[in-house]
């Protein structure tokens, strides 16, 4: 079942570029320093279960860092908002807080951006897989 909900979140996120792939269309200028943290935070998170949990604790981090440094940019909330949920699903870290910061997180970003699909899908995939049925299902 985790299965498919990872390559069924992964075909709706085809449209936005792998860490490693360079974008169809070079950007403007140089990246700002949020915009390296949050392609950081996806190299991160696209290695799914290969991913330890320093690595989710170095993605929340850089997460944090990247909020901060450019509070409304919604793509920077949004990758934050998925990064905190991925240890809920691993049972890694269950904690209604979790939920809570994950959930604030991704409402943060479609506020912001009310019209990007990246921040609405965020946002359904919080509260996917903070639902508690990931934790209930039978593998």
């Amino acid at each position: 079942m985790l299965v498919v909900a990872v390559i069924v979140s992964r075909y709706f996120q085809r449209d936005r570029p792998a860490a490693s792939s360079a974008p169809a269309v070079p950007p403007a200028g140089p990246r700002t320093e949020a915009q390296e943290l949050v392609a950081r935070m996806w190299g991160i998170y696209d290695k799914v279960d290969d991913t330890s949990n320093e690595e989710w604790e170095l993605a929340e981090e850089l997460g944090a860092r990247a909020t901060k440094l450019e509070p409304l940019n919604a793509e920077a909330w949004a990758a934050y908002a998925n990064v905190i949920s991925m240890p809920y699903i691993f049972g890694i870290d269950s904690s209604p807080e979790r939920v809570a910061r994950a959930t604030k997180s991704a409402e943060r970003a479609v506020s912001i951006a009310p019209e990007s699909v990246q921040t609405r899908l965020a946002l359904a995939n919080v509260r996917r897989r903070c639902s508690g049925l990931f934790h209930q299902a039978k593998f």
